[in-house]
């Protein structure tokens, strides 16, 4: 079931079953987070594989990340 009102259920459920699942550490990550105040600003464990994959493929030497929530 997808999150996002944008994403199509279709292609939610191909990334749903095309991604490696949450360890058990992600998953108590997102758990936590997901309690906060502002929990529902984290992105999907998909999007955070795929950033993962971009910053990889990209070999950035400089990264900036705005707002942490854990």
């Amino acid at each position: 079931m997808s999150k996002s009102p944008f994403l199509d259920e279709a292609v939610a459920d191909y990334v749903a079953a095309s991604t490696t699942p949450p360890t058990a550490l992600e998953q108590r990550l997102i758990d936590e987070t997901g309690r906060l105040a502002a929990g529902g600003m984290q992105i999907s464990h998909p999007q955070a594989q795929f950033m993962t994959m971009l910053t990889s493929i990209l070999r950035p030497t400089l990264a900036v990340e705005i707002g942490t929530f854990t």
